[in-house]
This record gives C-alpha cells, sequence and structure tokens, in this order.
C-alpha cells in the first residue's frame, strides 16, 4: 500500500451467529483492509457490538442490498464479500 493511502475497504456480509465470522476478520486484517461488516442483526442492538455492522434483514434480497448501497456509498467498497 501506498503510504498516507486509505486502505481499500470491502463488506464482509456475516450472518450473525457465524462461527467463522472472527476468522474472516481477522484474515481482512491482515491483508490490510478496511472492513465493513453487515449482518442479519437487529438494527436496534447493532450499535451494542464493539463494531456497530450494517444492520441488514436477510429475507428481503433487495431492501437489504439497497440499505447497504446506502450505508457504504460514502466508504466505496472494493468488494463485497458474502460468507456461508
Amino acid at each position: 500500500m501506498i503510504p498516507g493511502a486509505m486502505p481499500p475497504a470491502v463488506v464482509l456480509v456475516l450472518p450473525k451467529s457465524g462461527y467463522r465470522n472472527d476468522d474472516f476478520l481477522a484474515a481482512a486484517k491482515r491483508l490490510g483492509a478496511e472492513v465493513i461488516v453487515a449482518s442479519d442483526v437487529c438494527h436496534q442492538l447493532a450499535d451494542e457490538w464493539a463494531a456497530a455492522p450494517v444492520a441488514l434483514r436477510f429475507r428481503d434480497a433487495q431492501a437489504a442490498a439497497d440499505e447497504l448501497a446506502r450505508a457504504v456509498r460514502e466508504r466505496k467498497p472494493v468488494a463485497v464479500i458474502g460468507v456461508d
């Protein structure tokens, strides 16, 4: 990475109870990426997490995609990666 440059941002779409979530987050950190977490957590509880995820409703794919696009617009992620 170029000194002083912003690290690339990636969105990790993680299940709220995924047992491998920590592994994915650690791998992204090792790569030097800024991680934006999106998950199917309750929007009212999302702020209680250490790093509040973008709260999505996975049952409505179009609404989830629209909400994610709005939430990350300013950070301009280079990738959206869904796991599990």
